[in-house]
């Protein structure tokens, strides 16, 4: 009985010591093929970095792994479905969230990289336009190339893969150009095939493990406990499987005669114990050589490992900022996008698990959070994402970030609360175990802010260093972003001034012709009167100043036209001597009024006819002529044309180019040379302000200097030997081909008859004007002329008028353009239209108006008008016009 009860307590005692191990928890895991990460061994076992690292946690959780194999596509579907309970090797993305639920740390961050067949000159996006690109179904990098290539452009044709090793083959057979995959499967798996990698690197990502949404069977609290466990240990599983499958070990095995001589001094201590006191010292001495040697070589090897690490470290770092620096010269990029980079970058380097990147309002100094980790502790905080705003109180910044804000300067500490600047968390705020700050400055001025805490150890110098040039770049981005969007504030500005500028000289045009154009018709009016010598002479002096008041309106429009870039320059071709000869002719009469001479030297080179802008061409010649008549008394002005041949001028250009030279000399009071630099420009005349004694509002000159730099050539001053000045104006011209110049004696074989024969005093005009004098300037120039008058006050009263009347009653309309109601433009497409009756369809109309900008006239030509007279009108332009819009018309009332 006694041995019974020994016997029984002995099996208690065995059971009591044995632990009873809990039931396995089952796991599904999806596999699929993306090595080195993840995939199947040659063995048909599944392998790869998550795997070693997942195998290793399951175990310590007591999981039973099952692998369902298959592609990423069908994987990824099946982890949303429940089909399987966790999926390795998941790029972290914000789009993914309603869909998984994400381990907390990353094992990894992948970029994505464009490969290409061996030998294929792929080097940039340019070269992708048109090219067949292989991408993974549901692939991170697939998506992020797809929106890269968009902002530049860039079409090309997306062949789907349901694996990276089918795009890996299609690529080598050529079946597609390129092909997106993550760049470690490619570092790694490339040599397999015949393909090579492309500087196209873009859009880094974190991988992690990845459950279904709501994390069914509970799996990631226990998944983080061990990751992080093993990430916070540099001999756990995690680095030995990155060891294993992304860097060559290194291994140092010690020398084989050490085992021997030591099996033999062993052997010889036993054989031989006699002679221990004599083989001691030997052995003694042997002994601490080798164990020098081998701490030698231990040493050797650490410091091998620790430069290899330290290699990598760098190259990774290199790597993230080059794509940092990309990022952040990509064009639109936001600070928001830049700090979300530099976020993702700080807490991988460093390992922490919370932190936030600001930058700080110049404005007001806050500092203002874009990428920031949840800080939450027991469910509550008073700081929330994203909205992270910090004051700058009345002393500065408070707290450990401030005190780096207010000193420039970056540091860490590892005992928070034990820092002088420590003032106290937020209420439900994480505690902070160690700290890192890192303030963003360009020059003096902090413009923004990286803070990281808790990583699980202590921080380092390396850390801080490694925060710094991510500061540095963050500082870049920032200063640069700021000012490409001040330089777009800035044109955009610049652009509203310049409209603002052309409405106005458009508005001033118009009010100022218009009164203008009563004034000088009043004028014209009063001259056809009787009046006697004395009254003459006003009328005369009147009409002379009103003429240099248009004109000097006519300059001040060209000076801001060709400042906004926008005046026009024509390509036609004209008659050199139809450009010479009129402006000839009016100052050579105005130069014999004063006593001068006035002589043309024009040599046979000058070309007869030329390709360009012969209003232009003549407005210049107009101004230096009339430059030298003004400051001359006495001898005379000489115009000189001829042409040289002209510099090599572009390959399209068929004609022959010439340089057409054209020299106004004088005789006058000349110029002072310390004037002579700076006589072209606006404004500028060679004379004190308040003893002037020419006339002239300085503008002449500076026209004539902007027209030729807009035509390529050059125009110089110099101050004669015997007095005066000598102006040189060069400028290239295209020659008309002989083929190619206009018959002059063509329009008079045209034209049966002169209009200037027509007989106006049976024609019906109808005047749409609503200005009072101005309608009735030109009501009284029409009377003059013989025609019989019909008024209107704007575009409505006119279609009424035009529609009341009988077919054929108006010869001509005069339609003013800018009217009350209904403006000339829209009552000329309604007439076309036929709203005035079908019989006024083909009516002739001449825009009479003061808009005399850019592109005036052909856009009235444009909407139908026939003609086109800038206000002030003259009664003989108005005679010409109104003659040839009627020849070959009979008149309504004839």
């Amino acid at each position: 009985m006694a041995l019974a009860m020994v016997v029984l307590a002995g099996l208690l005692t065995f059971a009591w010591g044995v632990p009873v191990r809990a039931a396995a928890t089952s796991v599904r895991v999806g596999v699929y093929e993306n090595p080195p990460l993840l995939g199947v061994g040659p063995g048909g076992q599944p392998e790869g970095i998550f795997l070693d690292v997942l195998q290793e946690v399951a175990r310590r959780a007591n999981w039973e792994l099952t692998y369902v194999y298959g592609s990423w596509t069908s994987m990824f579907e099946a982890v949303q479905a429940g089909d399987i309970d966790l999926l390795p090797v998941v790029a972290y993305r914000e789009d993914r969230k309603p869909l998984l639920d994400y381990s907390d740390r990353p094992l990894l961050t992948n970029w994505g990289q464009v490969f290409a067949r061996d030998g294929a000159p792929i080097d940039t996006l340019t070269a992708l336009p048109g090219k067949r690109v292989g991408l993974l179904l549901h692939d991170v990098h697939a998506e992020a190339f797809r929106t890269l290539i968009a902002s530049f452009d860039i079409a090309v044709t997306e062949v789907p893969f349901d694996s990276y090793e089918a795009l890996f083959i299609a690529l080598q057979e050529g079946r597609v150009d390129a092909g997106v995959v993550n760049r470690i499967y490619g570092d790694m798996q490339g040599t397999r095939f015949a393909v090579q990698p492309t500087p196209i690197i873009f859009n880094p990502i974190q991988i992690r493990f990845a459950v279904g949404k709501g994390d069914p069977h509970g799996l990631l609290p226990t998944l983080d406990a061990e990751v992080a466990r093993l990430m916070h240990s540099r001999d756990s599983v995690y680095y030995q499987s990155l060891d294993r499958w992304l860097t060559a070990s290194v291994h140092q095995e010690r020398p084989v005669w050490l085992l021997h001589a030591l099996l033999l001094l062993v052997a010889a201590v036993a054989l031989f114990f006699g002679l221990t006191m004599l083989l001691k010292r030997q052995v003694t001495r042997s002994t601490a050589a080798l164990a020098r040697q081998n701490e030698r070589l231990a040493r050797e090897v650490e410091e091998r490992r620790l430069a290899e690490e330290r290699l990598q470290r760098e190259a990774s770092c290199n790597e993230a900022q080059a794509a940092i620096a990309r990022a952040i010269t990509a064009y639109g990029v936001t600070i928001r996008a830049v700090a979300e980079n530099i976020y993702d970058q700080a807490m991988q380097r460093t390992g922490s698990r919370f932190g936030f990147v600001a930058s700080i309002n110049p404005a007001t100094g806050e500092v203002l959070g874009h990428a920031l980790s949840p800080m939450v502790h027991e469910d509550r905080c008073a700081l929330r994402q994203p909205a992270l705003v910090l004051s700058r109180g009345a002393k500065g910044y408070p707290g450990l970030w401030g005190h780096a804000l207010n000193s420039r300067q970056g540091f860490f500490t590892n005992a928070p609360q034990a820092h002088p600047h420590y003032q106290g968390l937020p209420q439900g705020h994480v505690p902070l175990e160690q700290f890192l700050v890192m303030p963003a400055v360009v020059g003096t001025e902090a413009v923004g802010l990286i803070a990281l805490a808790n990583p699980g150890r202590d921080y380092t110098a390396e850390d801080l260093t490694a925060v710094e040039a991510l500061a540095d770049l963050f500082a870049m981005a920032v200063s640069r972003i700021r000012s490409v969007e001040a330089l777009s504030c800035a044109k955009e500005a610049a652009e509203k001034a310049s409209l603002v500028k052309s409405s106005f000289l458009a508005v001033m045009s118009h009010e100022i012709r218009t009164p203008l154009n009563g004034v000088m018709g009043m004028l014209q009016l009063l001259q056809t009167t009787r009046l006697d010598d004395e009254q003459q002479e006003y009328v005369e002096a009147a009409l002379r100043t009103s003429g240099i008041l248009l004109r000097l309106l006519s300059d001040i429009l060209d000076i801001s036209r060709i400042e906004a870039d926008k005046l026009p320059m024509a390509r036609e071709v004209y008659c050199l001597e139809d450009v010479i000869q009129p402006v000839v002719e009016l100052f050579g009469h105005e130069a014999r009024r004063k006593g001068l001479a006035f002589t043309l030297r024009q040599d046979p080179s000058a070309p007869a006819f030329c390709w360009g802008d012969a209003g232009r061409v003549r407005q210049m010649l107009y101004n230096l002529i009339a430059n030298a008549v003004k400051f001359t008394h006495q001898g005379g002005i000489t115009l000189e044309v001829y042409a040289t041949p002209a510099p090599p001028h572009p390959p399209w250009a068929t004609d022959e180019r010439v340089m057409l030279h054209l020299v106004v000399a004088d005789t006058g009071v000349g110029i002072d040379d310390a004037m002579l630099d700076i006589v072209f420009g606006d404004f500028t005349q060679a004379e004190a302000v308040y003893t002037r004694k020419f006339g002239g509002s300085g503008l002449g000159l500076a026209i004539v200097k902007r027209l030729t730099i807009m035509m390529g050539g050059s125009l110089c001053i110099e101050n004669g030997e015997a007095g005066g000045t000598m102006m040189h104006l060069a400028l290239p011209v295209d020659c008309v081909a002989e083929e190619q110049q206009p018959d002059c004696h063509q329009k008079a074989k045209a034209v049966p008859a002169d209009p200037s024969l027509l007989d106006l005093s049976h024609c019906r005009v109808l005047v749409v004007e609503d200005e009072q004098v101005n309608r009735l300037t030109v009501t009284r120039f029409l009377e003059k002329l013989g025609c019989t008058v019909q008024a209107a006050v704007n575009g409505q009263e006119a279609l009424a008028l035009l529609a009341d009347m009988h077919a054929g009653t108006v010869d001509a309309v005069l339609m003013d353009i800018q009217m009350p109601e209904m403006d000339g433009t829209e009552t000329t497409r309604r007439i076309r239209g036929g709203e005035a009756g079908a019989q006024h369809r083909t009516v002739p109309i001449i825009a009479l108006t003061a808009h005399a900008m850019a592109g005036d006239r052909e856009a009235f030509l444009r909407v139908g008008m026939d003609a086109y007279l800038a206000k002030p009108v003259e009664m003989d332009a108005l005679e010409t016009v109104l003659r040839h819009v009627l020849h070959g018309k009979r008149p309504a009332g004839g």
